[in-house]
């Protein structure tokens, strides 16, 4: 499965891309359903580099309704807007993408993953069971996209 974000991200200050939670039913019970990072790609469009942080444990506010990656055939929904509010419980990987008003930067990563993406034990939402990308621009804001894959495991 796949998810797709975009943003500006802001200059200085961590911007809200794309996150991916489990859903709370998985064909009408409790989503029990394993989640593993296949990888992960961001690409720059704007002219200063950014950069990217994988977290768990974010706030988000404003608009964060929750899609449904697949209705019918996955456990798991992913969300692209919304705005990161506070600061990020865990981060477990960050990187950067240069960029500049003649190159546009692209990276593509496999992500070792071993946290569990997954409702708690009553079958409810928990703080770390969101997977965020965030991204920061350097030197001024910049426009980019995202692209998360992976699997689940049933």
């Amino acid at each position: 499965f796949s998810s797709i974000g975009t943003a500006t991200a802001a200059s200085g200050e961590a911007t809200h891309i794309l996150s991916v939670q489990p859903k709370l039913t998985f064909n009408s019970i409790t989503n029990r359903v394993k989640f593993t990072l296949e990888n992960l790609n961001i690409l720059v469009t704007g002219t200063s580099p950014i950069r990217w942080d994988l977290c768990l444990g974010t706030t988000l506010t404003g608009t964060t309704t929750f899609i449904d990656a697949n209705t019918t055939y996955s456990g798991f929904q992913y969300n692209i807007l919304g705005t990161l509010s506070g600061t990020p419980a865990i981060t477990i990987a960050s990187g950067y993408v240069a960029s500049s008003g003649q190159t546009k930067g692209e990276t593509n990563m496999s992500v070792p993953f071993k946290y569990p993406i997954t409702l708690d034990a009553a079958g409810v939402a928990r703080v770390n069971g969101r997977l965020t990308l965030l991204v920061t621009g350097i030197g001024g804001a910049s426009a980019c996209r995202a692209v998360m894959n992976w699997k689940e495991i049933r």
